[in-house]
C-alpha cells in the first residue's frame, strides 16, 4: 500500500493482511511438501533387534541386529524387499514377498535381485528364515511353531 507523509514523500507501507496472508502461503506450502516428501519411508522395530524398513515403494524388507550375521540372511537383509504384508506373534515374523518389478540398467535397486517371492517366516530369535514358501506349507509351518491360525497379516506400515 502506498501513501504520502507530511512533506508529501511517497511511502510504501506494507500491507499487514497482504503480508500475513504470504506468511500463512509458505507456511502451509513447507508443511505439505514436508508431509508429501516424507510420505511411506519408515522403520520399525521388531523382537530380538530386527528392523522392518521401507525405503521406498518397493523396498520394503527386514534387516538383522547390527553384527549378526547368519547363513540365511542375504547381502544384509534376512528377508529381502518387497514384503507386502506381515505379521507377528512373539518372536515369530511372518508374511509375503511380492517380486520387486525389474530395476532399470544402472537402477540402485540391487536389493531386486535377491528376493525370494512367497510366504516366508522369520525366527527372530535364532535368525533362521524360511523363504519362498506355498501358502499351504507357510501355513503348516507357521502351526509347528505355534502361531496360532487366527494371526492376522497386515500391511507394513501399519505393524
Amino acid at each position: 500500500m502506498m501513501t504520502t507523509d507530511m512533506d508529501g514523500v511517497c511511502l510504501v507501507v506494507p500491507d499487514f493482511e497482504e503480508a500475513l496472508m504470504r506468511r500463512q502461503m509458505v507456511v502451509t506450502a513447507f508443511v505439505l511438501v514436508s508431509v508429501l516428501g516424507c510420505h511411506g519411508d519408515f522403520e520399525r522395530g521388531l523382537p530380538n533387534g530386527y528392523r522392518l524398513v521401507r525405503t521406498n515403494a518397493v523396498q520394503t524388507y527386514i534387516t538383522p541386529p547390527e553384527g549378526v550375521h547368519h547363513p540365511s540372511h542375504r547381502f544384509g537383509t534376512a528377508v529381502a524387499p518387497n514384503i507386502t504384508q506381515v505379521g507377528l506373534q512373539q518372536e515369530m515374523v511372518f508374511g509375503v514377498v511380492e517380486a520387486p518389478p525389474e530395476p532399470e540398467p544402472g537402477d540402485y535397486l540391487q536389493l531386486a535381485h535377491f528376493s525370494v517371492p512367497g510366504y516366508f517366516i522369520l525366527n527372530t530369535r535364532t535368525g533362521d528364515v524360511r523363504a519362498g514358501l506355498d501358502e499351504d506349507v507357510w501355513r503348516a509351518a507357521l502351526e509347528e511353531l505355534g502361531v496360532p491360525p487366527s494371526a492376522q497379516l497386515r500391511h507394513p506400515g501399519s505393524l
